[in-house]
């Protein structure tokens, strides 16, 4: 489940007519997903997380890259979901994008290093181990950070790429090891008014069987590059230059992805919507009513283009070419939703039927904690930014969420505070879910409903104004207490009981003590089990820490805001340091065991009743 949803076109179109699969990347490993069986096909090798991805018109190849030490540049056989060619370190710090020619003969990577380099690759020749182009980029303003690169469609020795200021045209030739590059104006004066002459560049794309290239701007607009002519002294007679700059978007609203789909110039973009323009730049279609956050990838399927009506009266019937055709596309948004559009969705009439086929609602953000139900196949993932989505691993549909409460949350709070969430645990009945936000708030939800429960006394791990929060979260099997491990060497635990003893008050969760017992960082809790001296089972507490000691604590006799009491306490690690531990019951004893982990990989078991 889920999917990165920041890199820009990282979402790829697989199908075909016989075919009905995806690709994506998430964290170091790229995905090829079958969105009709539902099946996954998982391209592992990446140390690190993917940063660049590519893909042939054909559909045949994906390439992949990642950033960070030990990266990787790969290309896969996508029917297979083999690597068939890879490059150790293409780049010093590894790549910041990359594309692949119309012929699937070549490679363009552009490097995440400072300053930054571009290089050409051969795949295809297994003679050739590195790039066979290259060029490190001058540490100047006129080569600030370059964030996009494309092959020129009819020509694989021209490219072009883009940062936010500048705009590049390199050209190759075979046999020669650097590029051959210019970078045309773009003055103030050319643009409609100053404000707008302010753009930042976004994308840059060649016009198929045209000496054209069209780069887009983050307030809607388009700047078309043309060879000059070498009279009016603008750039050598084979260079390209500014012709004209063209608003396309009103209310200046963003153009994220700028693609080409044969006959149309295709824009993603800010606010949602998706546009196709001639190459006169005149509109042609238009998808906007399909509820799409910030567009992040516009993927076209590699089947023949379909015409968006048939239902033309003989009388008024178009010419063919006036009907708006195109191949089945697939759209990815910055909230992490995928669909599936047809051209027929144009001529749509009813809002609520152009929204395309959903193919999967990913997570808006990084997980920040996850927890598996204790008796169904329910996941429960918590979002950083503060939302919770429970998802049923078996039957692999869009998960549940509290979307509505946390965006009528964000809309209602005055407060400028994004409260997140850190720690997560089912109850162990399954029915409430035990949430930690980073203020030291913890919130109960209902399993059911996916609503926060009202409770009679607020739980906080901490009253301060200082940030301390739950680290890791455990619940012991009788549901009766969990307990909390946070950022502050602290340990606390609650308990579900009445108030006080008071069993005229209702059942509700109650602190019950804590105390900062490790010198630095707790790395880890667990409940185990024990017997008193009547041979009834009894709930023990533990903590392991960064200091390399192990603690346990009373569970019982610790009161109402008061301190945790220390049953014992003894060192575990010499020179590594304790990570992990869990309960491990014998089967053969009612003398429990602790298992650890430390640092050097290693597992060790305890008896703490020793």
């Amino acid at each position: 489940m889920g999917f990165n949803k920041d890199i820009d076109q990282g979402v790829h179109n697989l199908t075909n007519d016989t075919r009905h699969e995806i690709f994506y990347s998430a964290a170091h490993s790229g995905v090829i997903y079958d969105y009709a069986n539902k099946t996954q096909k998982l391209l592992q090798g990446h140390c690190n997380q993917i940063t660049a991805t590519a893909c042939s018109d054909d559909k045949r190849w994906i390439v992949t890259a990642d950033s960070g030490e030990d990266s990787m540049l790969i290309v896969w056989d996508s029917i297979s979901a083999t690597p068939v060619r890879t490059f150790l370190n293409p780049h010093p710090n590894g790549i910041k994008c990359l594309d692949l020619s119309a012929d699937n003969q070549y490679l363009v990577t552009i490097g995440n290093d400072i300053p930054q380099t571009i290089a050409l690759w051969d795949w295809t020749n297994e003679n050739e181990e590195g790039p066979i182009v290259s060029l490190q980029f001058k540490s100047s303003k006129k080569f600030l950070p370059q964030h996009w690169v494309k092959f020129n469609t009819n020509d694989p020795m021209e490219l072009v790429t883009n940062g936010q200021e500048r705009v590049l045209f390199f050209n190759w030739e075979k046999g020669v090891s650097q590029f051959q590059y210019y970078s045309p104006r773009a003055e103030n004066k050319d643009y409609p008014d100053k404000a707008r002459a302010l753009s930042k560049y976004t994308k840059s794309v060649f016009i198929p069987n045209q000496e054209t290239a069209v780069t887009a701007t983050n307030m809607g607009l388009i700047l078309v590059w043309d060879r000059s002519l070498i009279i009016e002294g603008l750039g050598e007679q084979n260079e390209k230059r500014l012709i004209k700059i063209v608003q396309l978007n009103n209310g200046n609203h963003p153009i994220n992805i700028l693609s080409t789909h044969h006959n149309y110039l295709v824009c993603g973009n800010y606010e949602g919507t998706i546009r196709f323009y001639d190459f006169n730049f005149k509109i042609v279609a238009w998808f906007e009513d399909c509820l799409f956050s910030n567009v992040k990838s516009i993927s076209f399927s590699h089947t023949a283009p379909k015409p968006s009506t048939v239902d033309h009266q003989n009388d008024s019937k178009p010419k063919d070419d006036e009907i708006f055709k195109c191949s089945d596309f697939l759209v990815a948004d910055e909230n992490a939703l995928i669909c599936m559009l047809q051209s027929t969705l144009f001529e749509e009439i009813d809002p609520a039927k152009k929204k395309g086929y959903t193919i999967m609602h990913g997570i808006k953000s990084s997980v920040s904690a996850i927890a598996v139900h204790p008796n169904k196949p329910l996941l429960a993932i918590a979002g950083a930014d503060g939302f919770i989505l429970l998802w049923d691993y078996l039957k692999k549909g869009d998960p549940i969420s509290n979307y509505e409460n946390f965006n009528k949350d964000r809309q209602d709070s005055k407060s400028s505070t994004v409260k997140f969430f850190t720690a997560i645990e089912f109850a162990s009945d399954g029915d409430e879910i035990l949430i930690a936000q980073n203020n030291g708030d913890i919130k109960v939800m209902d399993s059911e409903t996916v609503q926060f429960k009202k409770l009679n006394t607020p739980l906080k791990i901490s009253d301060q104004v200082l940030k301390k929060y739950a680290t890791q979260m455990v619940v012991t099997e009788d549901g009766k207490y969990f307990a909390v491990c946070d950022n502050n060497c602290a340990v606390s635990l609650f308990k579900k009981d009445h108030l006080n003893g008071d069993s005229s008050k209702a059942i509700d969760w109650h602190f019950s003590g804590k105390i900062q017992s490790h010198e630095i960082a707790v790395t880890s809790i667990s409940f185990g089990i024990g017997y008193d001296e009547n041979n009834k089972p009894i709930h023990r507490l533990f903590s392991i820490g960064a200091d390399r000691r192990l603690f346990e604590y009373d569970v019982y006799n610790s009161l109402g805001h008061d301190k945790l009491i220390v049953l014992s306490q003894f060192i575990i690690e010499q020179e590594a340091f304790p990570t992990a531990c869990i309960w491990n019951p014998k089967k053969d004893s009612k003398e429990g065991l602790l298992l650890t982990a430390n640092n050097d990989y290693k597992m060790k078991i305890w008896n703490p009743s020793a």
